[in-house]
């Protein structure tokens, strides 16, 4: 029983001085941390665990951080003269680069010049050109507007001949149908263009206009645009190209009287008719019309051997295909009154004549 007792005196030692140990263990470590806190050196290692000496930037804080220090100024230092030769190299590429865009503009300013001056003088040459084929064209007039070849003749007491508009309507016609061909070189084919050009305006006053006889509007209004807008019929249509009259109406003064207008009164029929488009050119430049069959009513004045206007009408009512229709029937239809009125104005006495072509007997 004493020695149970003993035991349990010893072990009760033994649980309190353990406990006793291990609360002084747990003083000493409190104590440690309050002086740690309050002791500037301890604040002090505590930084440099956060900053190392070698990421440090103040060079007396570890022998590395000086090292570092000094191999940092070395590479600047080193890197300083690179940097600023290529600074310097760039600034002369930049200048250079402004240079070469400033003469860019001033070529393109010299270049728009010298196309503006040569698209002055090429119409300068055309308008040269085509004075001198119109000067060839046409003889000199005296005051009277006749040719000075008729002037002469009229002084020696002996008349030129004049012509009808039947006559000069049958040249003009001859000259429209002869066939230029496309499959021969050009340079050839322009001699036969200019010279079937030459030969269709020989008949084609100075002063002459084309109207349209329903809505009244003027199609070609001069000479000059007459001439392009057959030029391009020419030379678009080929040899294709074919025109025919069918019936034919033929006025003229009563009593006949030389220097009055005779009127020629045609209906006629085009094969593969090429033409300008609508609105633009009418040399065909900006575009064509596909080739086309088109029948037309016109009405040709003609004074002092020259045709001097016309007046154009489709003929929608076939008059002219149709051979049942003769000249009674003609002359009561609507289109023909009208195109009767402008010769009434100018040829208030007049007699007609009526031709049918699809009657013509042939031989052989």
């Amino acid at each position: 029983r004493l020695r149970m007792d003993w035991l349990k005196v010893s072990r009760f030692r033994k649980m309190g001085g353990d406990r006793h140990r291990e609360g002084r263990r747990s003083r000493s470590r409190s104590t440690r941390r309050l002086r740690r806190s309050k002791s500037p050196r301890k604040k002090a290692s505590k930084k440099s665990r956060h900053h190392s000496p070698t990421c440090s930037s103040d060079p007396k804080a570890s022998p590395s951080g000086a090292g570092a220090a000094k191999t940092n100024a070395h590479f600047a230092e080193a890197d300083a003269p690179d940097l600023a030769q290529l600074q310097a190299e760039s600034a002369a590429l930049r200048a250079k680069n402004e240079e070469l865009v400033q003469a860019q503009q001033e070529m393109a300013t010299q270049l728009a010049a010298v196309r503006k001056e040569n698209a002055e003088l090429r119409r300068q040459l055309a308008q040269t050109r085509r004075a001198a084929r119109q000067a060839e064209d046409t003889p000199p007039r005296d005051s009277q507007g006749r040719a000075a070849e008729e002037s002469e003749a009229s002084n020696d007491g002996s008349e030129p001949p004049e012509f009808t508009a039947v006559q000069i309507c049958g040249r003009m016609m001859e000259v429209y149908g002869a066939p230029i061909p496309n499959n021969i070189a050009l340079e050839k084919r322009g001699h036969l263009l200019d010279a079937k050009l030459k030969d269709f305006l020989e008949v084609i006053d100075r002063a002459i206009q084309v109207t349209d006889l329903v809505s009244g509007k003027t199609l070609l209004k001069n000479y000059q645009e007459v001439q392009d807008r057959y030029l391009c019929v020419f030379r678009e249509s080929g040899e294709k190209l074919k025109a025919g009259i069918t019936k034919r109406f033929f006025f003229e003064p009563v009593p006949p009287r030389r220097g009055a207008p005779t009127f020629c009164l045609d209906f006629e029929s085009h094969e593969h008719l090429v033409t300008a488009r609508p609105g633009t050119r009418l040399d065909g430049a900006l575009g064509l019309l596909p080739p086309r069959n088109q029948d037309l009513i016109v009405l040709y004045e003609a004074r002092d051997n020259k045709l001097t206007q016309m007046w154009v009408a489709p003929d929608r009512e076939g008059l002219g295909k149709d051979r049942g229709t003769g000249e009674a029937v003609i002359a009561h239809t609507e289109i023909f009154q009208k195109f009767l009125e402008v010769v009434k104005l100018r040829i208030p006495k007049y007699q007609t004549h009526f031709h049918d072509y699809h009657d013509v007997d042939t031989i052989g």
